[in-house]
């Protein structure tokens, strides 16, 4: 029976490990419920927004570095930031591509690194307020890395025990992802302002909205983006599909 590593580098030399695809898939998707927390309000429907921190961006970055081994007072300021923020997460991925053992170490969920990670957070938001806001920052950063690293590795053992092969519904919504992604945000106003005639805001009003722009999204994908070469080169970067067949089983 071969082992983790070696299905590993079966999957590399194949092309493609699909669990993967779905991981980013899911925080794609994810952003749909934040972005629709946020046309609600911050208090919309509690942590769904704030969680995101803790996961997403980090996870987005880790994959891309895997997959790619190849200003204060301005507005891009905010931009140098968050690229110094979430580099190390990309240089993370690319050093798992170089090595077996770091691999399959961030495929392991730690509950030790979890709770280290949230209780470094926990410190850091108690630190005495007349410290240097330097320090407070740095404090900050190294107590959401530590949190994060854990849940995406968290996040990368669960999608690898979940999606052990291509599926015909993996398959599916990775060749629509970008579309969901691209049109997601005029799609939640649009239909947000639409849903309002007949339910107020509120949670059942998010919870309602929010699969919905994800489900007409992907059909939107499949019905007309995925049967014209002009729409897929345009919202997808290509002119054909993910894959040209589809698994039967």
């Amino acid at each position: 029976m071969p082992s983790p590593v070696e299905d590993r580098d079966d999957a590399m030399h194949q092309g493609r490990l699909h669990y993967l695809d779905a991981l980013r898939s899911f925080c794609m998707l994810y952003g749909v419920f934040v972005h629709t927390s946020a046309f609600l309000g911050p208090q919309a429907i509690g942590l769904i927004g704030p969680a995101s921190a803790y996961f997403r961006m980090g996870t987005f970055f880790l994959v891309s570095g895997f997959l790619v081994p190849l200003v204060a007072g301005t507005p891009f300021a905010w931009v140098a930031f968050a690229t110094v923020l979430y580099l190390p997460y990309f240089g993370l991925g690319v050093l798992m591509h170089a090595g077996r053992g770091l691999f399959e170490r961030m495929h392991r969920a730690s509950p030790v690194a979890l709770g280290l990670g949230a209780l470094l957070l926990v410190a850091a938001a108690a630190l005495p307020a007349g410290l240097p806001r330097a320090a407070g920052t740095i404090a900050d950063i190294v107590a959401r890395a530590v949190l994060t690293v854990a849940l995406v590795a968290t996040l990368l053992g669960l999608a690898r025990a979940l999606v052990p092969a291509r599926s015909r519904v993996v398959t599916l919504l990775i060749d629509s992802i970008y579309t969901v992604y691209l049109l997601h945000y005029l799609a939640i106003y649009a239909l947000g302002l639409l849903l309002l005639r007949w339910l107020p805001a509120g949670p059942a009003y998010y919870l309602t909205l929010a699969p919905l722009v994800i489900v007409l999204l992907v059909g939107f994908h499949h019905r007309v983006v995925a049967r014209s070469p002009l729409l897929r080169l345009l919202l997808n970067g290509r002119p054909t599909p993910v894959a040209a067949a589809l698994p039967t089983g």
